[in-house]
């Protein structure tokens, strides 16, 4: 059996294949997320289970169409052409979805009760959305916006910055005196002669007098 693709199915009295259009619309949760440029279309085969061995419906989905998403390099609008095929179980309690876990995504529809198809569709192509959508390289903005110098530790080894001065290469000498608490070496002896140029003369010796006399 082929039909238009309805709200609300009963998917435990189901068999044969829906198909049609969802407007935005009807996919408010999606909108919010990756608005759709124009409706999606969607093709829903329903296969019952094989009884009590096998208490699930198979929903074999598909959908096409194309969304509005957000390039997370440049941030600019980007078009993702979705075609999503995916399996989903319709089983009645949580238990038995928890029994199927490993065999697909699991939808719990009690039966008597009915099945939302545009929220099933919506929910499979919200999976299917790529994590990070990306521009494909050389069309995306990013690579057209100027990017700011390396920082100094990213650059290798010997190389500076443009407009940065050479780094100051310092006195081995005052490195240890800084460390020891002392007075750099040149500093001591530039302080040293200073201060025997400026001290007294020494007073004449014993010897020094004879040596004058002798002279004179």
């Amino acid at each position: 059996m082929r039909g238009a693709l309805t709200r609300h199915v009963d998917p435990w009295h189901m068999a044969g294949h829906l198909a049609g259009s969802l407007e935005a619309s009807r996919l408010p949760r999606l909108t919010a997320l990756a608005p759709p440029e124009g409706a999606l279309q969607a093709s829903l085969a329903f296969e019952p289970g094989g009884g009590a061995g096998d208490p699930a419906v198979r929903i074999a989905v598909r959908v096409t169409g194309r969304c509005a998403v957000t390039c997370q390099r440049c941030l600019e609008a980007l078009h993702w052409d979705c075609d999503v095929q995916s399996t989903v179980l319709v089983v009645a309690d949580e238990a038995a979805a928890r029994r199927l876990e490993a065999a697909g995504e699991a939808v719990v529809s009690p039966p008597g009760e009915t099945l939302d198809l545009a929220a099933l569709v919506e929910d499979e192509v919200m999976l299917a959305m790529p994590f990070a959508p990306r521009h494909p390289a050389g069309t995306c903005q990013a690579a057209r916006i100027p990017q700011p110098p390396a920082p100094a530790d990213a650059l290798p080894p010997g190389r500076r910055p443009a407009g940065e001065p050479a780094p100051r290469e310092d006195n081995p000498f005052a490195v240890l005196a800084a460390l020891r608490g002392e007075q750099p070496r040149e500093g001591r002896d530039a302080g040293g002669d200073a201060a025997a140029q400026d001290a007294p003369p020494p007073a004449p010796t014993r010897d020094s007098r004879r040596s004058r006399r002798r002279e004179n």
